[in-house]
């Protein structure tokens, strides 16, 4: 949150505004998201090498995306099975990915403590393909089409 107010405020004062604007949040909202694709791939590079970049892959694509999706992509970058499911607990982990329910509501990793386990275990009784829902922190850098996601709309703030 730090960090979005002070891209707020960075807006604001750029352009001369006494006090922030709703178009002052909305560029923060974008370079925020910026932000976050860029720290998160410099993390999953860091720990799969094979996976550098990866979250652009998403770019354009629509927020709900299913387990076989992930299985292609994973398939255009040569990664075998269990590879595959490595990067799959990545984005989990780093909170890229959660699992929506039934109504349309997400779990994310942070919803469930980070404790991984818990996130597999809802992903494991959502059947053999589960769907995943790209957070929509990630949305307005990679241009994420929020039309595939049910339920209720985001809030990013």
């Amino acid at each position: 949150m730090i960090q979005l107010f002070q891209h707020c405020k960075g807006f604001a004062v750029n352009v001369g505004h006494d006090q922030i604007s709703s178009e002052d949040v909305s560029n923060a909202l974008d370079a925020y998201s910026r932000d976050l694709v860029t720290e998160i791939n410099r993390e999953i590079s860091d720990v799969f090498p094979k996976a550098s970049k990866l979250l652009y892959d998403f770019a354009k694509e629509p927020a709900d995306v299913s387990h076989d999706d992930l299985v292609v992509l994973a398939e255009l970058r040569q990664l075998d099975g269990a590879a595959t499911e490595q990067l799959i607990d990545l984005l989990l982990y780093y909170g890229f990915l959660g699992l929506p329910d039934e109504r349309g509501e997400c779990t994310y990793i942070y919803d469930t403590h980070y404790d991984m386990e818990i996130l597999k275990a809802l992903a494991r009784k959502r059947g053999r393909a589960p769907m995943y829902r790209i957070h929509p922190a990630f949305w307005p850098a990679l241009r994420i089409q929020s039309r595939g996601a049910t339920g209720p709309q985001p809030r990013l703030i």
